[in-house]
């Protein structure tokens, strides 16, 4: 898994990460139910962000304090 390869403060970009285009676009559903199970499972902390007008989720890995 990626996540395990990053080091804090990586940055990674998830494609289809558009919450509002669910209705138009049912495979997004999936790509938010594996990131939900991320956080569920703590491989993520913090806040994962839409860019504007775009399909991408922005992710910051934290530096762990």
């Amino acid at each position: 898994m990626i996540l395990k390869k990053c080091r804090p403060g990586s940055v990674i970009l998830w494609r289809d990460f558009t919450p509002g285009h669910v209705e138009v676009y049912p495979f997004i559903k999936d790509v938010l139910r594996g990131i939900e199970r991320l956080h569920l499972e703590k491989l993520v902390k913090g806040m994962m962000l839409h860019l504007q007008d775009s399909f991408m989720g922005i992710y910051k890995v934290p530096d762990g304090t």
